[in-house]
């Protein structure tokens, strides 16, 4: 099932028993106006495009490892983020450290060695 499948169902749902319609946000490669006209159409708040998440990752683990090339560097979402209005953050974490982090990038000093 695809996005576009599952909205239609839920807006069935909501609409059959009466109940609140939920803001649903397509996240997709496919922005050109005939597919942004069908997302509308079945009942889409609006849609994120992929490539402005790869693209946000792939700058923020740039700068990071920009700024220690020795650092391995891993880029994820930060809990908070794009929904609060933060940007991603970056940190650093050790690989020897039992500590988690709920940055949006890690990198790792050091070599890997098991």
């Amino acid at each position: 099932m695809n996005g576009i499948e599952a909205t239609a169902i839920i807006r069935k749902i909501e609409a059959d028993e009466n109940r609140p319609r939920t803001v649903i946000f397509g996240l997709t490669g496919s922005v050109g106006d005939s597919d942004l006209d069908q997302y509308k159409r079945v009942g889409m708040n609006g849609c994120i495009a992929k490539g402005n998440l790869l693209e946000s990752s792939v700058r923020e683990a740039l700068d990071e490892h920009s700024k220690n090339p020795n650092q391995f560097v891993v880029s994820k979402l930060h809990e908070n983020s794009p929904s609060s209005g933060h940007s991603p953050q970056l940190g650093s974490h050790n690989l020897g450290s039992a500590a988690a982090t709920s940055q949006s990038s890690h990198a790792v000093s050091g070599p890997h060695t098991s």
